[in-house]
C-alpha cells in the first residue's frame, strides 16, 4: 500500500497475504487480499487525491493498529500462546471495531459477525459474543489544522462529542503533509466551529 501509517487495515492485509485457516475463511465469504486491497486503495484518498507515501517520514502506527495488537496477544494468552496466529489477527481486526476495517467489509458484503461464525464452524476459539454491528458514517466532514492545534481541538471534540456518543470522529497525522493532522466527523458535528473554538481557547490559554 505504501502508506505512512500502520492501521487494522494493514494487519487484515498481512493475515490474507498468506494460506491458512483465516485466508480460507475468509475467501469462502468472498473476501480476499485482492479484494480488500482494491477498496482501501479507493478509499485512501484524501479531496480526491491519493495519499502520497514519502520515504523520508516513516512509518508510525496509529490508535487503531495498538489496540488491534491487543486484542490478538489477549486472544493467544487465552489461548496459552505467546505469539499470536493469523487467527488470532484477524480476530483482532473484527473486535476492535468500527474503523476502515468495518467499511471494508461491508463493501464486501460482509459483516464481522458472519466472519466470527465461520471461524467457529472451523474449530477456532472465539469470543463467546459477537462484534459490535458496524453503523455506517452518516456523511464524511474533513479539516486539517496545525500539529500544535491537534490537541485543543480534541479537548473541544471530548467535551461536545464525547466517547459513546452517537456521532463519531477521529483523526490522523498526515504524514504526506508534515506538521498537518487531518481531522474527520459525522454529520451533526461542525469542524470549523470546534477548530474555529479550539484556536480561540489556545490565544487565551
Amino acid at each position: 500500500m505504501r502508506q505512512n501509517w500502520l492501521g487494522a487495515e494493514h494487519y487484515l492485509l498481512a493475515v490474507l497475504a498468506e494460506p491458512g485457516v483465516a485466508t480460507e475463511v475468509m475467501a469462502d465469504l468472498g473476501v480476499t487480499h485482492e479484494g480488500v486491497a482494491g477498496q482501501l486503495a479507493r478509499i485512501n484518498t484524501f479531496k480526491g487525491r491519493r495519499i502520497r507515501y514519502l520515504e523520508s517520514k516513516g512509518i508510525s502506527t496509529n490508535p487503531r493498529a495498538h489496540d488491534v495488537s491487543g486484542w490478538a496477544t489477549g486472544f493467544a494468552a487465552a489461548a496459552g500462546r505467546k505469539v499470536p496466529s493469523r487467527e488470532d489477527w484477524l480476530l483482532a481486526t473484527l473486535y476492535e471495531g468500527g474503523g476502515i476495517v468495518s467499511t471494508v467489509l461491508r463493501e464486501l458484503g460482509v459483516s464481522a459477525a458472519a466472519v466470527v461464525d465461520a471461524m467457529r464452524q472451523r474449530g477456532v476459539r472465539t469470543p463467546d459474543f459477537n462484534p459490535d454491528v458496524d453503523r455506517p458514517w452518516q456523511g464524511h466532514h474533513e479539516v486539517e489544522v496545525a500539529k500544535s492545534e491537534w490537541e485543543k481541538v480534541v479537548d473541544v471534540l471530548n467535551e461536545k462529542i464525547p466517547q459513546g456518543s452517537s456521532l463519531r470522529w477521529g483523526f490522523n497525522s498526515r504524514r504526506d503533509r508534515p506538521g498537518k493532522i487531518q481531522f474527520v466527523a459525522e454529520d451533526g458535528i461542525d469542524l470549523d466551529a470546534i477548530v474555529a473554538e479550539a484556536r480561540a481557547r489556545r490565544i487565551l490559554s
